[in-house]
């Protein structure tokens, strides 16, 4: 099942936004003041070195808070005040029971955009970028409402139902949804897209993107 879906969700990340080689590289002002994301990494923690990376290299313009899985145990006074003042959340492959129930209402909590990739399903409803929300909620009509309020439901298998027909159904659904939340659902899948593709630039892209459109707006200027 996990396989299908990632299979699922490149396919269709990869029908809605351009390739992440062609867009346009943007060049940001300072920030007037620091913000941070918080990135835990889970069951692919061997990348914690590559993310620490990606972190360093966007530092002038936010900071990125890298965790492990193991950091959630060792580590927890540290990566709960991480959370705690977060601005935007980035995790992935969160899937140990007693790490999830510690992080759900720490992640819960964060005012930012949040986007959980392939973890359970108790963190994934808390996708949210803008206007778009895995959880539900004002905005999309009832049809698409009913599909989303999957991933408020008790039961595992219609959250994870509710999961996979958003990702089959998705391009049929953009049409009849806001345009801002349209966009704000393009915006979540190219996020993944580049998380998905993996490599430090892809990383970095995400970081950038995530930052500028969503957690710090600011006026930007396109590279000669």
């Amino acid at each position: 099942m996990r396989i299908k879906l990632l299979l699922v969700f490149s396919s269709l990340a990869w029908s809605l936004v351009p390739p992440a080689t062609t867009r346009t590289r943007r060049r940001l002002q300072a920030a007037p003041t620091e913000r941070e994301i918080v990135l835990i990494s889970g069951f692919e923690s061997f990348n914690c070195a590559l993310y620490e990376k990606c972190a360093q290299s966007v530092a002038a313009d936010v900071k990125v808070s890298v965790f492990s899985d193991r950091d959630v145990q060792s580590r927890k006074e540290d990566v709960a005040a991480a959370l705690a003042r977060a601005d935007a959340f980035v995790g992935s492959l969160l899937f140990d029971y007693d790490d999830v129930e510690w992080l759900v209402p720490r992640v819960q909590n964060v005012k930012g955009p949040r986007l959980v990739f392939e973890c359970a399903t108790e963190l994934m409803e808390f996708n949210r970028v803008g206007g778009f929300e895995m959880k539900g909620g004002g905005g999309p009509p009832p049809a698409v409402k009913a599909l989303l309020s999957k991933f408020g439901s008790g039961r595992e298998e219609d959250k994870l139902q509710g999961y996979l027909k958003m990702l089959k159904i998705g391009p049929q659904l953009l049409k009849f949804i806001p345009n801002d939340t349209a966009q704000d659902l393009r915006s979540w899948l190219e996020l993944y897209r580049f998380w998905n593709e993996g490599g430090q630039e892809n990383v970095e892209s995400m970081l950038r993107v995530l930052f500028e459109r969503h957690v710090a707006p600011v006026p930007r200027f396109e590279a000669a």
